[in-house]
C-alpha cells in the first residue's frame, strides 16, 4: 500500500489499470497533480476513466497525487518532432499546439540546437552604426 502523502505518475495508473485509462488522464488533465481521494463519489473528475478504473486507482492511491504529463510522449520524442516540423516551416505556435507544450518550449528547445527562425530578422539588421547615438 503506498505511504500516504506520496506523489506517483502516470506510469503507475498504466501498470494498475490500463494504458487507455493513463492515456484519458493525460487528455483530460494535462500538466497537472491530480489529488487521488480515498473514495471516489459519483460526481468524482476521476471518473472520465470510468468507474472501475477510478475505483481501482482510489483503492490504490487514493489520498495521494498522480503527476499528469503534458503528453505522453516522451521529452526525446517530442523534441525530434519540434524539429522536424521546424525543418517543414510550420509555425512555432502551431508545433507547440500539435506537440502538447507551450511556444516557449519550442524556442527552448530550438534554440538549444541552434535553430534559428529564418522568417524573422534581427532587430538591429536595418540599423546602421552610425545612426546610433548613445548619450552619457
Amino acid at each position: 500500500m503506498p505511504e500516504i502523502g506520496s506523489t506517483y505518475g502516470i506510469e503507475d495508473v498504466a501498470k494498475l489499470v490500463s494504458q487507455r485509462a493513463a492515456m484519458r488522464l493525460v487528455e483530460t488533465f494535462p500538466g497537472t497533480v491530480l489529488y487521488i481521494p480515498k473514495k471516489v463519489t459519483e460526481n468524482h473528475e476521476l471518473l472520465v476513466i470510468g468507474a472501475d478504473d477510478a475505483t481501482a486507482i482510489s483503492l490504490e492511491f487514493g489520498g495521494n497525487h498522480i503527476t499528469v504529463p503534458m503528453s505522453f510522449i516522451s521529452p526525446r520524442k517530442r523534441r525530434l518532432l519540434i524539429y522536424r516540423l521546424a525543418s517543414e516551416n510550420m509555425s512555432r505556435r502551431q508545433i507547440a499546439l500539435r506537440t502538447g507544450c507551450t511556444e516557449r518550449r519550442v524556442y527552448q528547445i530550438l534554440s538549444d540546437a541552434g535553430w534559428t527562425d529564418d522568417r524573422q530578422t534581427s532587430l538591429f539588421d536595418d540599423i546602421s552604426a552610425s545612426t546610433l547615438k548613445f548619450s552619457d
